[in-house]
């Protein structure tokens, strides 16, 4: 059992100053796994995200706006972020990490890392990526944080939402990223104070080889609550201590049991293991998950000592009109299934990762 204490604990800066010709709006899609929106936790935040795992909270995404009154550059903007917001205390113990280039939406912006200590007595060291972008006459920031031991796991979390970001027109029709994108404002300094977020209480061919099926690309079809861990969270180990998946480095256990567990992963993925009864169970589970879908054929896969996994691909559309691919493994002779359920057209890329998560799996 360990206490998580994850607080937004910073200030929105003085934005200062910027112009330039319209931008169209910022729109998110479909959200990657684990992330849902919350109520801004003060004024001043434009849209507020977490990271849920359980009744707990891994990360925090804020979104800032300030509309500016003349011109710069972004990375001139940044400098002044930095010495203006940064750099005043808003963010105890503030050490500057690594400063680069990014895109958000397609618009070219700075990437900051940093470290800060989180409000109270005995306050967790947390770990912060922020990206700031000019947007035609108004600066935008997005801030990620989570703690700082688990911030490698994280990036690909943030990755992931940031990819979910896009242009207008270029989407899906949802509302603008930052509320009130192209209106006009009184420009000048603001310094927001954030609390802390509340305690969040066709039919394919059977093929032999070793490499996965490829998927047809004219598919038509603040304090929070205790979390308790396993020793090891990016390892998934049965009741009886014989079956052994090895999950993802980027993955974040969403739900954990001895029977069953659910992750978000790379690629926006989701990744389920579960244990049934028996083979049996398993293999009519395979075939309930996917019913209703393409099928585009099975591989089957070996493990470092010969233990034979079934890997079935299929795809089907989304009631939001995305293509999802599906990947479901069973190992004869064992009560395991594994799927990885992921955007379709992110499944080629990520077909080294998932043939590396299944052949990985420990039998007895």
């Amino acid at each position: 059992m360990r206490k998580r204490f994850l607080w937004g604990a910073f200030a929105a800066v003085a934005l200062l100053l910027g112009s330039g010709a319209a931008t169209a709006a910022l729109r998110l899609g479909p959200l990657p796994p684990g992330w849902q929106e919350r109520a801004a936790p003060a004024p001043g935040v434009a849209s507020y995200y977490v990271l849920q795992v359980g009744k707990s909270v891994w990360a925090e995404a804020f979104f800032f706006t300030e509309e500016l009154a003349a011109p710069m550059d972004v990375r001139s903007y940044f400098q002044a972020f930095q010495a203006n917001s940064l750099m005043t205390g808003s963010f105890r113990n503030y050490a500057a990490g690594e400063v680069g280039d990014a895109t958000v939406g397609g618009r070219p912006a700075v990437r900051h890392d940093f470290t800060f200590t989180g409000q109270g007595e005995g306050a967790a060291e947390l770990k912060a990526r922020l990206f700031l972008f000019m947007d035609g006459k108004t600066a935008r920031a997005i801030l990620f944080d989570g703690l700082r031991k688990d911030f490698p796991a994280l990036e690909a979390q943030f990755a992931n939402f940031l990819q979910a970001v896009f242009p207008e027109g270029t989407g899906t029709s949802k509302p603008p990223l930052f509320p009130g994108q192209g209106a006009t404002g009184s420009p000048g300094p603001s310094v927001v104070p954030l609390t802390p977020p509340p305690p969040v209480t066709g039919v394919g061919a059977i093929s032999s080889g070793d490499d996965l099926p490829a998927l047809s690309p004219d598919l038509s079809e603040g304090e929070l609550p205790d979390l308790t861990e396993p020793p090891d969270p990016g390892l998934f180990v049965d009741a009886s201590k014989k079956i052994r998946v090895r999950l993802p480095d980027a993955s974040v256990p969403q739900e954990v049991t001895s029977s069953k567990g659910v992750y978000s992963g790379p690629d926006m993925s989701v990744i389920s293991v579960l244990v049934l009864a028996g083979e049996q169970e398993a293999s009519a589970e395979a075939t309930r998950r996917g019913a209703g879908q393409t099928f585009f054929g099975v591989n089957t896969l070996k493990n470092a000592v010969g233990k034979i996994c079934r890997a079935g691909l299929y795809a089907a559309p989304e009631a939001s009109g995305q293509r999802k691919a599906t990947m479901i493994a069973t190992y004869p002779g064992t009560p395991l299934l594994v799927e990885v359920v992921l955007p379709a057209e992110r499944y080629d890329g990520a077909k080294g990762w998932i043939k590396t998560l299944l052949a990985g799996v420990e039998l007895p």
